[in-house]
């Protein structure tokens, strides 16, 4: 698999469907580009993202927030074929066009991206405080399962 950046990035999550393909999560501080795919992300903020590879090792699509500080720090495959993620962001974030105003210093993030790349829907909580969402699950009924601080 080629992964490029002119920068840092992190991978801090993996999963894999049942047709073998592999969804990936972390952050990153310049643009990324995976195989022929670039993913544009804000320069030194931290930006998260989810992507997709086939499992002959093609990139199908990714996906990323922008305008704050995140990290996708896990990934669960639903029933359905769509990734589930839980993670973190700073400051406020939009994600395929849908806004996220941050709820004090740092809020748990969690959404669902469609098997196609398409954003299904995000959330953010929070206090004014520290909070983070550091594992997701979903069972066979659709049913999200959240952990952090």
């Amino acid at each position: 698999y080629e992964i490029y950046t002119n920068s840092t990035m992190s991978v801090r999550s993996i999963a894999v469907d049942e047709a073998g393909d592999v969804y990936i999560g972390g952050s990153g501080y310049s643009n990324i580009t995976f195989g022929d795919l670039e993913l544009e992300v804000e320069a030194g903020a931290g930006t998260p993202y989810v992507a997709k590879l086939s499992h002959n090792g093609s990139f199908l699509w990714a996906s990323t927030g922008l305008g704050g500080y995140g990290t996708v720090s896990d990934i669960d495959i639903g029933p359905d074929g769509s990734a589930y993620f839980a993670g973190s962001m700073h400051t406020n974030l939009i994600w395929d066009n849908l806004s996220l105003i941050s709820n004090g210093f740092e809020d748990s993030l969690f959404g669902k991206i469609g098997s196609d790349g398409s954003m299904e829907f995000i959330f953010n909580d929070g206090g004014q405080e520290y909070d983070s969402a550091s594992g997701i699950a979903v069972d066979d009924d659709h049913n999200i399962y959240v952990i952090g601080i």
